[in-house]
């Protein structure tokens, strides 16, 4: 039996429901790579990999920034934990001997899913059904689809809705049971639904229209890519007329923008807070371009305790580039393009499932923009487990590689 596998496995069911679980099993798996005689043996073999070695560099290269920051080791600790997990990549490859061991990853991600999506529903439709049965975290009543109160649910029901759609598919053009297609595509739109109906979950929004926009660009070009903007801006026109609370949603951001503007550049409210750190960040980057404040420079970089008012957050510009450009300057951001670009190349050759490879890449890529993924604990997590998962399939397809 490979323990290090189901460890994956494990991690990746429980990456969109708790934290805790999901470390530990991930500790375990890291264990038990370096136990395994084969699993030992592939680690060794993947390291001299770009996908392996570079996913440690890079790791490293973030944390030999810090012996150039004036801030403190203890500033830094934060960012050197969540940051660990891309170093995570390889041991978790090394782990998905076969491609049955990297399905599972997927299959039990989707369970993950869908047991949030069945406890959104359940919370939505069925009056006080978190009280009832001891459950934490759930969503407001104005929000009720929001079961955990955090942007990782929309984020992950976005990727499941998809997941979803491609096996569903699949299925059909290899004429599979017409009632586990159905079942599947049931699925699907039932997690679009709830992506679409959480009024807190705009990044899942973002995502949710990206697989459409891959397929079709993936298709028909360029074109693909303006019928997808056409769609996802009706799809977002609709739900602003008809849901009074994506009306209530952008008033708060004109006039949170207003807000910004009138106060030299500090607001609250999501938006204003976004706009705050976002030109924080840039000026910051401007006094230092090239290599950055180092690890832990990035409070003292954008210098935000003297106007904090709700300002939730005082060393993460809620933007992932922007935050290695404080980190690691314009040189470590390129050095992460080229990183992640190889990354995506290594992972899409010979791969049995491309159009998932790539929505992936691009919804990470795109989630970026609007948050620091690599340095939330679940997207870091997640980005960590599709790379193994997808790098393994494509070295099953051709192991001389």
């Amino acid at each position: 039996m490979n323990i290090a596998a189901y460890a994956v496995a494990g991690a990746a069911f429980f990456v969109s429901i708790k934290p805790a679980p999901t470390n530990l099993l991930l500790l375990v798996c890291l264990l038990a790579v370096l136990v395994g005689r084969q699993t030992r043996t592939r680690f060794v073999e993947l390291m001299a990999h770009p996908v392996g070695w570079g996913s440690i560099a890079f790791f490293a290269l973030l944390c030999l920034s810090q012996l150039y920051s004036v801030s403190s080791w203890t500033q830094a600790a934060d960012y050197i934990t969540k940051y660990a997990r891309l170093a995570y990549i390889p041991f978790l490859a090394a782990a998905l001997l076969t491609p049955k061991d990297a399905y599972r990853v997927l299959y039990a991600f989707l369970a993950g899913v869908l047991l949030t999506l069945v406890l959104s529903y359940l919370n939505a439709f069925v009056p006080d059904f978190c009280l009832d049965v001891g459950l934490e975290g759930c969503g407001p009543p104005d929000n009720p689809f929001v079961f955990k109160s955090h942007i990782t649910h929309g984020f992950f029901m976005a990727v499941g809705a998809g997941l979803l759609a491609f096996f569903a598919h699949q299925l059909f053009m290899n004429k599979g049971r017409v009632g586990l297609i159905v079942l599947l595509f049931a699925l699907a739109l039932a997690a679009a639904i709830n992506v679409l109906l959480m009024i807190d979950g705009r990044t899942g929004w973002l995502v949710f229209l990206i697989f459409p926009a891959v397929l079709l660009a993936r298709r028909i070009g360029w074109k693909g890519l303006v019928l997808a903007a056409v769609l996802g801006s009706v799809v977002l026109v609709a739900m602003g007329l008809f849901l009074p609370e994506v009306r209530v949603l952008v008033d708060q951001a004109h006039q949170e923008y207003q807000t910004w503007l009138a106060s030299g550049g500090v607001s609250a409210g999501r938006s204003g807070m976004r706009l705050t750190y976002y030109a924080r960040a840039i000026e910051a980057i401007a006094l230092q371009p090239w290599f950055g404040y180092g690890l832990g420079g990035v409070e003292n970089a954008l210098n935000l305790k003297g106007v904090a008012g709700g300002i939730f957050a005082l060393n993460n510009p809620h933007n992932q580039y922007l935050l290695f450009s404080l980190q690691v300057g314009l040189v470590g951001v390129l050095v992460y393009l080229v990183y992640y670009a190889s990354v995506m190349r290594h992972t899409l050759i010979h791969s049995p499932m491309p159009a998932v490879v790539w929505s992936f890449f691009v919804a990470f890529a795109v989630g970026n923009l609007f948050n620091s993924f690599h340095f939330d604990m679940s997207e870091g997590v997640l980005f960590a487990l599709g790379v193994a998962v997808f790098w393994s399939l494509s070295l099953a397809a051709h192991p001389k590689r």
